[in-house]
């Protein structure tokens, strides 16, 4: 992808299983996008960064969707 990626996993010593993944996309014109989430797969947790009103925020998801997907 030419580096327009980049990303990184931050796991949790405090909650086993637990993690936060975010990536950095530049595509072609240089716009720059983010996109993560927190996982635990332990706790059944997810939480994806999304943007809203301009501003990035985590949104509660269901687990299982994530999973069946």
């Amino acid at each position: 992808y030419d580096n327009r990626i980049k990303s990184v996993v931050v796991r949790s010593t405090n909650f086993p299983g637990a993690s936060f993944t975010i990536s950095k996309i530049t595509d072609e014109r240089g716009t720059i996008s983010y996109t993560g989430r927190i996982l635990s797969m332990q706790h059944g947790d997810l939480f994806e960064l999304s943007t809203v009103n301009d501003q990035l925020v985590f949104v509660k998801r269901k687990f299982y969707d994530l999973v069946n997907e």
